[in-house]
């Protein structure tokens, strides 16, 4: 009987967009957040304008863009052909989903913050992943990921935050939420650069309280902020084969399970010009 009811079982709903202007892209956005199932969003290579923000926990969200064609079959990796501003004079991008990923985007022009959650209902544990991003700023309150698993690879964020004193820390990029032993962080490839106060800041303004999260930064460049490197609530982190110049942590003050990096100038051949 069990093996005929789950026969009988309709599949998992999903749906799939492929747009090429703002009220496209706007609608896309707006059926994820009003009906109940995983949404992909394919979009064309250009510049557009999100307009509002989505709130939908129960769902997953997919962004990809770069896609030449008019039915988004073929696309380019890189991430500055697909540029996302907010639009109506706002100065956010929102994103929230259960599971969230973004890939071959740039969030550019964002004056205040940049925030996006992959959390799912209670007992579920949300994931983002982030591949080819770019934050380009100037998010005067930081770009905020916040998840119990996060997962980056060649993301891109520089002139991002604020010098000072804020309420909400300075960092360039914050993750937040992961919370226990099987949760994790990943960040790879990735270059976090000339930010005004703190570049990557993991668990920021958080407690002396070991959660035992896994942190992993590998074969990136954290350099040229006041602070590039902030570690909260574990201890269970290690830097490998990656460019940082300082970093502060609340448990202890080694790098576990770290080597082969550098602390000196990665020699970016025009930084003046973010080259």
């Amino acid at each position: 009987m069990l093996f005929a009811l789950a026969a009988a079982a309709p599949p998992a709903l999903a749906a799939t967009f492929c747009v090429a202007s703002n009220i496209a892209l706007d609608s896309a956005l707006e059926h994820f957040d009003d009906d109940d199932e995983d949404t992909t969003i394919r979009i064309r290579q250009g510049s557009y304008f999100i307009q509002g923000s989505t709130n939908q926990q129960s769902s997953d969200l997919t962004i990809v863009g770069g896609y030449t064609d008019a039915a988004c079959e073929f696309r380019s990796l890189d991430p500055s052909l697909t540029v996302l501003r907010p639009s109506g004079g706002g100065d956010s991008i929102e994103l929230h989903a259960k599971n969230l990923n973004l890939e071959s985007l740039t969030l550019r022009d964002v004056a205040r913050n940049v925030l996006l959650v992959a959390r799912g209902t209670t007992f579920s544990n949300g994931r983002m992943t982030l591949g080819r991003v770019r934050f380009e700023g100037p998010a005067t309150i930081g770009n905020w990921l916040i998840g119990e698993e996060v997962f980056l690879s060649q993301v891109l964020v520089q002139h991002s935050g604020s010098a000072g004193t804020t309420t909400f820390g300075n960092c360039a990029l914050s993750i937040d939420g992961p919370a226990d032993d099987d949760d994790s962080v990943v960040v790879q490839h990735s270059t976090i650069v000339n930010n005004p106060d703190k570049g990557l800041c993991v668990n920021p303004r958080t407690g002396i309280d070991d959660r035992e999260y896994a942190l992993s930064i590998d074969n990136s460049i954290i350099y040229g902020s006041p602070l590039d490197l902030e570690i909260g609530d574990t201890s269970r982190w290690g830097v490998r084969n990656s460019t940082y110049a300082s970093f502060a942590t609340e448990i202890g003050s080694v790098v576990p399970g770290s080597g082969n990096n550098l602390t000196t100038n990665p020699l970016f051949v025009n930084p003046g010009a973010d080259d």
